[in-house]
Formats: structure tokens, sequence, C-alpha cells
């Protein structure tokens, strides 16, 4: 059933609340791509004028999304007004569980810290993952988002304890969380920033287990624990089960596909892999050797940091105001 076409003032506030939302987007990405910028310059890159542009960047600033940073000489006359996004309003932090450690690290809108990797023996509690993150400097009420990654194991109770986790670390750093499998977050920095850069279909392969990549994007499954190699905690991985794991492997490729398969754990060998595609798979994929490694899962958990908390900051400032 069609819903009841818009009166016409009803159409006109929309399109003028669409053109506000569109106008706040062009300034961010602006401050966000090219820096501390003046009104002139927002003006613009959003194709408004300056009028327009002052009236935005007013309500931008009482929101304390941008904040004014100097004043540019540029010739005679006044000094133009420079206006930058707030250094916390794209602040992240990603905290990753993976057998047997723990790595935080915080960033900003393009670069990241130094990340810090803790031991950690058995699954975490929100206390550990709080203890790493002030390792990084990750402090309450400075972050616009955080994404942490959690071992995925198999196990029916894994999606409440990450609703927990999830509510426990919001509370405590007084910012959205968001939490996502290790592995998942691994394959997301392969795909963006490692040798799988550019690769529409591949498969990660995590010492914790495997994420298939398809369009560019992890698949989870229906419930989160697709690619699983963890059995209660057991690794399938490691020790007598490595042979068990070239036979899952194997099975995922003959029935995805993939183009390339990208191996971050220490088992199985790439060579007996690829032996063992060769021989089972009709068309076998690439295998490679990440070069990240285990802290491709803390990249890509501030991938995925950075990007939620730049749609949270655009519908924020771009909500119409009463």
């Amino acid at each position: 059933m069609s819903s009841a076409p818009q009166a016409p003032h009803q159409r006109w506030s929309s399109i003028v609340t669409r053109l506000r939302q569109l106008n706040v987007e062009a300034f961010i990405s602006t401050l966000l791509d090219d820096g501390p910028s003046t009104a002139a310059e927002l003006a613009r890159a959003a194709n408004v004028s300056v009028v327009t542009a002052n009236r935005i960047l007013q309500q931008l600033t009482a929101d304390e999304v941008i904040v004014e940073v100097e004043a540019r000489i540029g010739g005679p006359g006044p000094r133009a007004r420079v206006f930058a996004l707030r250094r916390e309003a794209l602040a992240v932090a990603a905290v990753v569980h993976q057998p047997g450690t723990l790595t935080a690290v915080r960033a900003g809108a393009h670069a990241n810290e130094a990340p810090v990797t803790l031991a950690q023996d058995g699954p975490p509690t929100p206390e550990h993952l709080a203890e790493a993150l002030s390792e990084v400097g990750a402090r309450p009420g400075e972050l616009a988002y955080l994404v942490a990654g959690t071992v995925r194991d198999g196990d029916r109770t894994a999606a409440a304890r990450a609703a927990c986790l999830q509510t426990e670390l919001s509370s405590r750093l007084g910012c959205p969380v968001a939490v996502r499998s290790s592995v998942d977050l691994a394959a997301v920095a392969e795909a963006r920033l490692g040798l799988a850069r550019g690769v529409e279909d591949f498969l990660l392969v995590a010492d914790d287990g495997m994420a298939l990549v398809v369009g560019g994007e992890p698949r989870p499954g229906a419930h989160g624990a697709a690619g699983s190699l963890l059995t209660h905690g057991e690794r399938v991985l490691g020790g007598t089960h490595a042979q068990e794991a070239v036979s899952a492997i194997v099975a995922a490729c003959l029935v995805t596909d993939p183009e390339l398969v990208v191996l971050s754990a220490h088992r199985p060998p790439a060579g007996k892999l690829r032996a063992a595609l060769a021989d089972a798979v009709p068309t076998p994929p690439r295998v490679v050797k990440s070069r990240w490694g285990r802290v491709a899962a803390a990249l890509g958990a501030v991938e995925v940091a950075r990007e939620l908390a730049l749609t949270a900051l655009l519908e924020s400032a771009s909500r119409a105001r009463d």
C-alpha cells in the first residue's frame, strides 16, 4: 500500500532539510580533507553564499562540532576567521582480543598512534579492555567512537557477551561502542590497507578463524559466526588440528571461489595450503602471507571506528533544528 502524497509545504520542508544536510556534509568533508578553512573557502566548496556559510558555521560552532582556531591575514581589511573540526569530534580508539593478547590503539581523523599489546589469558573482562585502553591514553569523555574486537569461538552465548561488553564499555568511556569479530576486523584492514586491496572476493585466515570478504566487505553470517575455527576456545589452527584447518580452508574455497587467500595465521604453512588447493579446487586462489599479521585486527578496528564516528557526526550535525 503506497503512502499518502505529501502536501506542497511538506515537500518544500523536506527539500530544505535535505539541502541543509548536504551543505553541512560538504562543510565537514571539506574540513576533514583540507583542514582548517575560512567561511569563504567553505562556501565555495559547498557552492553556497558566504551568508549561508556563516549561518551553518554558527550552528556547527554552537553544537561544538567545529571550533574557531585562528585568524588568517590575507590582505587589507579584517582578518579572515578560520574554522576546524573539534579534535575530539573524530577521536576514536580500538581494543582487540585475539588468542593470548589484547591490542589497543588510539587514533585521530587521519593518523594512528602506536598500538600497545598486552598478554591476556582467557576471555577478557570489560576491566581488562578498559585497562588496555588506558595504556594508550583513551580516557572517558574524549572519544567519539570505540570499536572492540572479540574472538569468535562458536559459543551460543557470544552475542549476549558482546552486547554486555558493548553496554559496559560505553558506560565506562561515555561514547558509542561497536563490538565486532576480531577476524572480520582483520579482514577490513587487509581489504583496505593490505595485499587484498582492490580484491573484491577473498578469504582471510587468522589465528582465531576465517573471514569471507565479498564485494570488499566481510560476511559474518546469520549469527556472526561464519568462518569460526574455534570450538569453545579450542584452536583448530594449532597443534594437532593443522590438517583439519587445511581441509576447512579448502572446503571454504570450493564453496565461495575466492580470488585470494590471505594467511595471517602461523598455520597452516602457505606451501602446504597451496598444494592442497591445487589438488582440490578447479581454479585455486592465490595464497599470500599478510604483511600486517596480528596487528591487522586493530588496524581494521580503527578503520571501522572512523567510519562510524564520521557517520554519527554527519547525522548529528545535519539534523534539522526546530
